[in-house]
């Protein structure tokens, strides 16, 4: 474990422009070691302990305390960024092969492994009902039994790679697509209901904010809000310059955003105005999460990095 500084200032003047700095700046007070490549996915399991799972397909859980590691898996399958929570606390994880695996949560022991899809897996999401839903490259998304993994449905709409996923409010899922499209589907028929349109460039991420409202982060480097009952763009935010690669909301209300280049850019929901860039260049930065007490966890490289922006948490650490 360590401390990092990384700069926070922006570092083209037109920048200056895009940012209202606020008193609340943040540091990163520790970083944590243990994989042996870069990590991909960060997620907390049922009893809150962090799952990370790296490149070369290692699962790691850290306890949720002191964030020291108490699991490890290694495995042979390529690994494909995506990983979901089942109803039962389980853990569902999608690799490049097509392969879908179901871990145990506590024990990491594998209870079912069969076949996806016959091209990689983007992403997997976990519906009302205990259905999984998978997003491949193939185009296609399926809809999977919880109890003995059949195959239920194959929504092929899309014209190029399902990138992510996401389940709105009032159980209908969204899924976001290479294609440049995002597409709303029934979570009773499973049908396609509406189709946006508004991004350029892939749709890389999608997260739901509590009044329902759903935000889209694209390749094109725009992050778009879009009302929960019409569906409409209501907000705009960055600029057509860096990918955007995940999207986060902390207690803040805050979203906090990932971008391509290794900025993280910290946006007020309320102003819609960026307050913050940490900066984590020439790093292979690729996903976060937030924590109960509204610190950051970022997955960099092969570490996983803690930023706060409570000044005694870095005093604490500093000083210790």
């Amino acid at each position: 474990m360590g401390i990092c500084t990384s700069c926070l200032k922006p570092t083209n003047k037109d920048e200056y422009n895009q940012i209202d700095v606020q008193e609340e700046t943040w540091q990163c007070i520790r970083i944590i070691d243990g994989h042996e490549d870069f990590i991909d996915c960060l997620i907390f399991l049922e009893n809150n302990n962090l799952l990370s799972i790296s490149c070369n397909g290692t699962l790691k859980v850290w306890n949720k305390e002191n964030f020291k590691c108490i699991l490890t898996l290694k495995q042979n399958n390529k690994w494909n960024p995506c990983v979901c929570l089942m109803k039962n606390g389980n853990i569902a994880t999608g690799y490049e092969d097509g392969i879908i695996k179901i871990f145990d949560q506590n024990s990491l022991n594998l209870i079912q492994e069969f076949e996806g899809h016959k091209s990689s897996i983007n992403c997997l999401k976990v519906l009302e009902n205990g259905c999984l839903i998978s997003g491949s490259n193939d185009n296609t998304l399926k809809v999977w039994d919880c109890e003995n993994f059949k195959c239920l449905r194959i929504l092929d709409e899309h014209k190029n790679s399902v990138m992510c996923l996401e389940v709105l409010k009032n159980g209908d899922f969204v899924s976001g697509s290479l294609d440049a499209t995002i597409k709303i589907w029934n979570k009773d028929n499973f049908k396609c209901i509406r189709t946006l349109k508004n991004h350029k460039m892939s749709i890389n991420c999608l997260v739901i904010l509590e009044n329902g409202n759903l935000i889209s982060g694209s390749k094109d480097g725009l992050i778009k809000i879009w009302d929960s009952q019409r569906f409409k763009c209501i907000q705009t935010l960055g600029h057509e310059q860096h990918s955007v690669k995940c999207i986060v909301i902390n207690k803040n209300r805050n979203l906090v955003c990932v971008y391509k280049n290794g900025e993280i850019k910290i946006w007020d929901l309320n102003s819609f105005k960026c307050t913050q860039i940490l900066y984590e260049l020439n790093d292979y930065v690729s996903c976060a999460m937030t924590l109960d007490n509204g610190n950051l966890i970022i997955g960099c490289n092969t570490s996983f990095k803690i930023w706060s922006s409570n000044q005694s948490d870095y005093y604490s650490i500093r000083n210790n």
